[in-house]
């Protein structure tokens, strides 16, 4: 029972703390409440709509204005025009009491119009006495107009004035002054306020300016009135321009101008304009012509500036004319054709301290452009600019021609390909010149016929061999034993046959009829010139032989150089020397270093010099076109010539 007691209690005391609370909050004067309570009204007012209460500023020492401007706006602005216009010639008035008094202490009314009804509302405003801590400071302010009755109550919030500091002052009166160079201005206090207005026009108010919130003014800045005039401003008089207003003594910090210089372009500074003289366009592509009109400095009356092309033998039919930037005129002959004038400055720069002016200010350059889309042979042609910035006027002549750049450089292009493709063909002939064996062995092995002509030999292989070391060294011995069958061997693998003539059984029978017999039976001669075979005479007469057969039936002779043998050519006697030289001009030469197997280009002039033998199981007749092609030579039966185990024949070393 005494816990229930207990929780009751506290409940209680909560609830009157919060009742306490709520009293005290509704007590304190705000906006959108009723500041006094509906038993100090006068009765006068209980037929009339009461408007939302009203807090106004009250500097100490200073009047305050109480009007019913806020009635009389929020009256009228809910009436249609022909409600308001119905209301003219009716009463308008104001009147003002105190509270809780109830004294009138201002009734003033006038003949309702329309068109001044801002001025009239004004003109029926309460101006109080400067404000003191007597001061009442509650009133009831009613407006009535025709059967219209409406009132609201106005409490005054007396506080004392606090200016802000000069160099952070209130945004809300900084003007932004922008003033041409050389120009006239007049920056002006604040007027608006009714208060200020009132003791101005009572002539209660005086003024006071500070530049740069301290700094003295120039010599060319003088104060007028509620203003300063500053005459032909230049950049040493921007800044900052603080007007005070002073009464009785009291100053209240009124306006802030921050004064900036920006230059007026002007047709009269005088204007320049340039445009490519000779202008290359690609026929079938759009094009443009582009010039630039200097305007001078700050930024140009756009209103003022046009532009208008036209054909120079015809400058009286304009093609394309432009005005305004194209927003107030644009017009073309044809289609294809646009043209335009756009500035290059958006807004003109406003320079001041804060914003320092450059050593060289902007100019306004305008571009003027002609575009013309699908460039044809006929507009090929030479242009006239007619440019015109307030009443002057500028000409300016481009001239069109074909851009022969792609076709040059196609041309340039196909004689530049002739010259490599010339070079690369000289080269390339250098090349075959210079590998010519190399070359015709390429050609002859992949693209060359076979050998038409039939015989039993593809090569007769002739040179010296003996075992007597007074007849032959043991570097040309081992030299000829490594050449003989080696090359016997690659002309078997070539399909090939030879003839050694050091394999006879009986070289004393072996005659020059019988030699030439052999020599006449085969496809190619090979000599193997040693240094013992130009030193041996039988070797010599094998050689005249050889080149009897030559002479007589054209065949090819094959000279291979051993180690030694030019240095035994050149040590022998002048008609060996000059026959064997002549012959080896005359005939195939190739050279041996002494390598076996056979590689490079020594193997490549051996295959090119001998005939290209069809491989085994070939049907010349099939591959031939006709069996006349084919030429048949006698043959003899091959003597069968045993042969030593080392390759040569029995006896070799009779010779």
């Amino acid at each position: 029972m005494g816990k229930m007691n207990t929780l009751s209690s506290i409940k209680y005391c909560t609830v009157c703390l919060l009742l306490i609370l709520v009293t005290q909050f509704c007590s304190t004067p705000c906006m959108g409440q009723n500041l006094i309570g509906i038993d100090d009204i006068p009765a006068s007012l209980t037929s009339c709509d009461r408007e939302e209460d009203s807090m106004t500023k009250a500097n100490y020492g200073w009047p305050v204005d109480i009007s019913c401007r806020a009635l009389s706006n929020k009256y009228h602005h809910a009436l249609s025009f022909e409600e308001d216009e119905s209301l003219r010639s009716e009463t308008m008035a104001c009147i003002i009491r105190e509270i809780p008094s109830g004294n009138e202490i201002h009734n003033k009314s006038v003949i309702y119009e329309p068109f001044f009804r801002e001025d009239q509302i004004d003109g029926l405003a309460y101006f109080t006495e400067d404000i003191t801590e007597d001061t009442p400071s509650t009133y009831v302010v009613q407006y009535t107009i025709a059967d219209h009755c409406s009132y609201q109550i106005v409490q005054l919030q007396k506080t004392a004035l606090v200016n802000p500091s000069c160099n952070n002052y209130t945004e809300e009166y900084i003007n932004i002054f922008k003033a041409d160079l050389g120009s006239v201005i007049t920056p002006r206090c604040r007027t608006a306020d009714p208060v200020l207005s009132y003791l101005k026009n009572t002539g209660q108010l005086t003024y006071k300016w500070l530049y740069n919130c301290g700094e003295a003014m120039n010599d060319n800045v003088l104060q007028q009135g509620n203003g300063v005039a500053i005459q032909q401003i230049t950049y040493e008089e921007t800044g900052t321009y603080t007007c005070i207003v002073v009464y009785k003594g009291q100053e209240m910090y009124n306006m802030q101008h921050h004064v900036c210089v920006q230059f007026d372009s002007t047709a009269e500074q005088g204007f320049s304009i340039e445009c490519p003289e000779i202008l290359p366009v690609k026929i079938g592509h759009d094009m443009q012509i582009t010039c630039h009109a200097d305007l001078g400095l700050g930024k140009a009356n756009r209103i003022l500036v046009s532009s208008d092309w036209s054909k120079t033998e015809n400058t009286s039919a304009p093609l394309c004319q432009t005005m305004n930037e194209g927003i107030l005129f644009n017009s073309t002959s044809d289609p294809r054709l646009k043209c335009m004038a756009i500035s290059s400055v958006e807004e003109s720069e406003c320079y001041s301290p804060s914003n320092p002016q450059p050593a060289e200010p902007p100019h306004d350059i305008y571009q003027v452009l002609l575009t013309i889309s699908n460039v044809t042979q006929s507009d090929l042609d030479s242009y006239t600019l007619k440019f015109t910035y307030s009443s002057s006027k500028l000409f300016a002549n481009v001239t069109l021609i074909e851009d022969r750049t792609e076709k040059l450089a196609g041309e340039i292009a196909a004689i530049t390909i002739g010259v490599i493709f010339f070079f690369l063909l000289l080269l390339l002939i250098l090349l075959c010149i210079w590998k010519k064996h190399d070359v015709l062995w390429y050609w002859k092995k992949h693209f060359g016929p076979y050998e038409r002509e039939i015989y039993t030999y593809t090569a007769y292989i002739a040179y010296y061999y003996d075992n007597d070391p007074q007849k032959m060294t043991d570097k040309s011995r081992i030299h000829t034993e490594t050449l003989v069958p080696n090359v016997e061997k690659y002309i078997n693998q070539l399909h090939g046959t030879t003839y050694n003539d050091q394999k006879q059984v009986n070289m004393t029978q072996y005659d020059a009829e019988n030699l030439m017999q052999v020599l006449a039976d085969c496809h190619r001669i090979i000599i193997l010139l040693s240094p013992e075979y130009i030193n041996d005479h039988w070797s010599l007469h094998t050689t005249h032989q050889a080149l009897e057969e030559v002479v007589n039936t054209g065949k090819k002779l094959i000279f291979v150089t051993m180690p030694g043998a030019k240095k035994a050519i050149s040590l022998s006697d002048a008609e060996t020397k000059q026959t064997l030289y002549s012959a080896m001009k005359r005939n195939i030469t190739v050279n041996w270093s002494g390598k076996v197997p056979f590689v490079g280009t020594f193997k490549r002039r051996m295959e090119y010099a001998l005939p290209k033998m069809p491989p085994p199981g070939y049907n010349r007749c099939l591959s031939d076109s006709s069996e006349a092609h084919l030429t048949m030579h006698n043959r003899h039966t091959e003597r069968q010539i045993p042969v030593s185990e080392n390759g040569y024949v029995n006896g070799f070393d009779s010779v």
